[in-house]
């Protein structure tokens, strides 16, 4: 940082490249990052800010996508976690005898289709939920 400048919010470059070492190590950060925040028990949602490399600060290729609109290697990453490991396919259940069957997956609003009926179920943090018969 050149001496002039008394505060690193100040300082502005033209712009900061990415490397292909750079955006590898981002990739395994990202990955990473978004395991310890979707495994830990108090994380309610996760805001990933700056999306694109095109005016980040202080020029950083922090982003998921490079200032050209190309994805980085960290986009593809995130990518491949979400709909490879973390992606819920969908499931044949069957009932108990009562009939109840037990359902286990990411919080939020899920959807169950039984004898081509659909209904809601939203998945709560500390409560069993339950749908109604159809």
């Amino acid at each position: 940082m050149p001496p002039e400048i008394a505060d690193l919010s100040d300082y502005q470059v033209p712009s900061r490249p990415s490397t292909p070492d750079g955006e590898a190590r981002q990739a395994e950060e990202t990955v990473r990052h978004y395991r310890a925040l979707v495994s830990h028990p108090a994380v309610q949602a996760i805001t990933h800010r700056g999306f694109t490399d095109d005016g980040a600060w202080l020029a950083s290729p922090g982003g998921l996508v490079r200032a050209g609109g190309t994805p980085e290697p960290s986009f593809h990453a995130l990518r491949s976690l979400i709909e490879g490991a973390w992606w819920l396919p969908r499931t044949a259940m069957r009932t108990d005898h009562d009939p109840l069957s037990s359902i286990t997956g990411f919080l939020g609003d899920d959807v169950i289709e039984p004898d081509g009926q659909s209904a809601p179920v939203p998945l709560g943090r500390s409560s069993v939920d339950t749908v109604q018969k159809l």
